[in-house]
């Protein structure tokens, strides 16, 4: 069960950013502490910040026909502080 409800607005923590690394021809977060390569889905959901999680599990749903892994990605990357809620 997600720790966030369905209508706070998730947003990417403070001092984090997606961007587009050449050197490993795809997208990172960079973040205080570091920086982690993003896979796809990973991308696809952060990109989509501000946004609430119900709004990110419908988009991804009308993209790729399912949603399974948004609640589990969003918990990981809130215990990491890359997103919190608004």
């Amino acid at each position: 069960m997600s720790s966030f409800s369905n209508d706070r607005i998730l947003r990417l923590g403070r001092g984090v950013r997606l961007q587009f690394e050449k050197s490993v021809q795809g997208h990172v977060l960079l973040y205080p502490e570091g920086c982690v390569d993003l896979n796809d889905s990973a991308y696809q959901i952060l990109k989509r910040l501000p946004m609430t999680i119900s709004c990110v599990k419908e988009s991804i749903q009308c993209k790729y026909g399912t949603s399974d892994g948004v609640v589990e990605f969003v918990e990981y990357a809130s215990t990491m502080k890359w997103i919190s809620d608004v």
